[in-house]
């Protein structure tokens, strides 16, 4: 973990990071669905534990990067100084919750939905 105290700031930003998978792994798919779930969009894990029922953060959202050898898995958040230990630790479950708990039907279903939205948005840019 690295801090850098800014006195007086008005707003901290968390980035919580995990190795991730090299872009040809076999379960790229599957680790990418679940790094949108985790903080893939509105829905996501981080967005409903951090502002929708907490009001710990101004954002959050979560990604993975995978090149050739590795790769890595970054969730991050904005929040206010008092709120930065809460909000820290709630990331950071939420990460192994991930890892923890089967993820449900409705859940994995939006994920993919989400993921087919941007390959057609992929697509339809390319055509033009």
């Amino acid at each position: 973990m690295v801090i850098v105290d800014v006195p007086d700031a008005a707003r901290t930003e968390l980035r919580v990071g995990h190795l991730g998978i090299r872009r040809d792994a076999r379960d790229f798919m599957a680790t990418d669905l679940a790094v949108r779930i985790l903080g893939g969009d509105g829905t996501s894990r981080l967005q409903q534990s951090l502002l929708t029922r907490r009001g710990l953060a101004y954002g959050a959202s979560a990604d993975l990067t995978a090149y050739r050898t590795t790769g890595d898995i970054e969730a991050q958040a904005g929040t206010r100084p008092e709120l930065t230990g809460a909000a820290l630790r709630v990331m950071v479950d939420q990460f192994f919750r991930l890892q923890r708990e089967q993820v449900g039907t409705s859940e994995l279903g939006a994920a993919k939905a989400f993921l087919a939205g941007l390959t057609g948005l992929v697509e339809k840019t390319l055509k033009r």
